[in-house]
């Protein structure tokens, strides 16, 4: 899901950001997400014409914006299309979901999650983030909507705290980090592509870094790493996260409470 994430999360940014991005650029990151089904049929010049711009253009956007020839942009787009058919047209979906299935994974996982999370755990956390200048939440797909979320909330006990929304901005935002800071990794497989970029990169910085992911076999290479475990279970059946982002939410929502009520008894 690394590179169909990448783009879909580029463009999605180039559109939302229309102060930043500029207005050419803008609209076709929106044709083209807009027109995504056709756009690996099409040529440099029918794109082009169509956004009503040059050759040279497009493959500006692409350079700028998806860090990407148009070649690379139009196999990333069939990797997107192939993604949106899968959940309803693929043999992912051969077996029917009802509700009392999804509560039949969403209560068992729950109750391991919250079992996983011991005090010992969260209490090694609160020590990380108490004692980090800065944090820095990174996700891929559906986990960076929980990553940016948890940055939120951190954001109002008076933590310096970042998230970002594209590919391109995490990658940046790495010549920002020090050894000084907090990385928290919200990601429920802990193996996707962007992922371990990402932290390829980071480990250069000898920073601390806490996964929160359903991965307990994720190897740490560092003591300065550590996993704040979620449940693995899921409905299978769907690649759309359900089961997994209502987990990693719960980890960081345990969290904040634990550091919340850690920081009203040094009042």
């Amino acid at each position: 899901m690394g590179a169909m994430f990448a783009v879909y999360s580029n463009l999605k940014t180039c559109v939302e950001n229309l102060d930043k991005s500029g207005s050419i650029d803008s609209y076709i990151a929106h044709y083209i997400l807009e027109n995504h089904d056709l756009i690996p049929g099409m040529s440099i010049s029918e794109l082009s014409l169509a956004c009503s711009t040059s050759q040279a253009s497009i493959s500006r956007f692409c350079r700028r914006i998806n860090n990407s020839s148009f070649k690379e942009l139009k196999e990333e787009m069939m990797e997107y299309n192939s993604y949106l058919k899968r959940e309803v047209k693929g043999d992912l979906t051969t077996k029917v979901i009802n509700s009392d299935d999804y509560f039949s994974v969403l209560y068992p996982s729950i109750k391991e999650t919250r079992e996983l999370l011991t005090p010992s755990i969260l209490n090694k956390v609160i020590h990380w983030l108490d004692s980090s200048k800065n944090i820095y939440f990174f996700g891929s797909s559906f986990s960076n909507n929980v990553a940016k979320d948890a940055c939120e909330k951190f954001t109002r006990i008076n933590q310096l705290c970042f998230s970002f929304s594209s590919v391109k901005s995490q990658l940046n935002a790495i010549e920002l980090i020090t050894a000084n800071d907090l990385v928290v990794f919200v990601t429920f497989s802990g193996t996707t592509k962007h992922i371990k970029r990402l932290y390829r990169k980071l480990k250069k910085k000898n920073c601390r870094i806490i996964w929160i992911t359903a991965n307990q076999e994720r190897g740490l290479n560092q003591q300065n790493e550590m996993i704040l475990p979620v449940s693995s279970l899921a409905l299978n059946q769907y690649e759309t996260s359900l089961i997994e982002g209502i987990n990693l939410r719960i980890a960081v929502d345990l969290v904040y409470l634990y550091y919340t009520d850690y920081l009203r008894q040094q009042l």
